[in-house]
């Protein structure tokens, strides 16, 4: 007893060290036991509770901790650092057994993810890796590449609209977030391999949301009434600026990231501008999120890279 209490206090100075100078060597899955096996509590955190793509993901978790019989919290940060941190502390001072985040803004994920490990809560990220913070699992899906396999089928689709038509892109964009970033360079350099003169003549910060979205399509179609091609780094972006398409008699193609069911709903609608989306399926990240949080809890071997596939949802 008196061994495990000093390597427990060794670990907890080390950890303290580690985020003095920043560095991390080790991983929370290494350093904190965990060998609970009953009356499990585990908490998601998701980025937008409004976002379809996350109601789904909370659906297949909740019915994932149904089967596994734990309780299962759900909150969001809405984007908000400080709304996350708040739920961080609220779930630490409850002793939730494990915690999954999408981030709200790294520097704040990264404070939140070490708060909850020295209380000796694992922590799993969702989407991406937070650096020089000790999460347990990465569960991700490849933004860049889903995203540049989308842009190669847009180009072809284009040729097919605009024979001989020189290819004018506008991006809806969430600059904040390397994820979107990756998105977003992804279906350019996507579609710019197989047509190396397409340009990119408007690039605006949607902020991941459809109203925006339309807002800010609406702008660009006046200032650049020659633009045919749009893609939104997620569903409500793509889907918020074929509205604003749609309505200006527009004949832009519209592509958007997530493979909601209102984006494959709009794709297979020959009548709207919506033309594609990268499918990430929300249900298997609800649950393999759950199995892992649960798996992390149980002190089971979870492996630490986690993706989800990507397909494509096309006209």
């Amino acid at each position: 007893m008196r061994n495990r209490a000093l390597r427990s206090a060794l670990v907890l100075v080390a950890a303290l060290t580690l985020l003095l100078v920043g560095v991390v060597q080790v991983t929370a899955q290494e350093s904190l036991p965990r060998t609970k096996t009953s009356n499990i509590t585990v908490g998601i955190i998701v980025e937008a509770m409004g976002n379809q793509w996350f109601q789904e993901e909370i659906a297949a978790a909740k019915a994932r901790a149904a089967k596994l019989g734990v309780t299962l919290l759900i909150e969001s940060n809405e984007w908000d650092p400080a709304k996350e941190t708040q739920i961080f502390e609220d779930w630490i001072t409850k002793k939730v057994d494990a915690i999954a985040v999408a981030l709200a803004q790294e520097a704040a994920t990264r404070g939140n993810i070490w708060k909850a490990t020295l209380a000796g809560i694992p922590v799993i990220t969702n989407v991406l890796e937070i650096r020089n913070a000790p999460q347990s699992t990465v569960i991700k899906f490849d933004n860049y590449g889903g995203s540049f396999a989308l842009g190669k089928w847009a180009a072809g689709y284009f040729n097919k609209k605009f024979p001989g038509k020189q290819a004018k892109i506008a991006e809806l964009t969430l600059p904040i977030y390397q994820s979107c970033v990756d998105r977003a360079n992804g279906f350019v350099d996507g579609f710019k391999s197989m047509i190396p003169s397409a340009t990119v003549v408007a690039s605006q910060n949607a902020e991941g949301t459809m109203d925006k979205a339309m807002a800010l399509m609406e702008t660009i179609i006046q200032s650049h009434p020659d633009v045919n091609v749009v893609f939104g780094i997620n569903d409500p972006s793509g889907l918020g600026a074929a509205s604003a398409v749609e309505a200006a008699k527009s004949k832009a193609i519209v592509f958007g990231f997530d493979g909601s069911t209102d984006a494959a709903s709009a794709v297979k609608d020959s009548k709207r501008a919506f033309s594609g989306t990268v499918l990430v399926s929300a249900k298997a990240m609800g649950e393999q999120t759950v199995d892992s949080l649960v798996g992390l809890v149980k002190g089971e071997d979870v492996t630490f890279w986690q993706y989800i596939p990507f397909s494509l949802i096309t006209k």
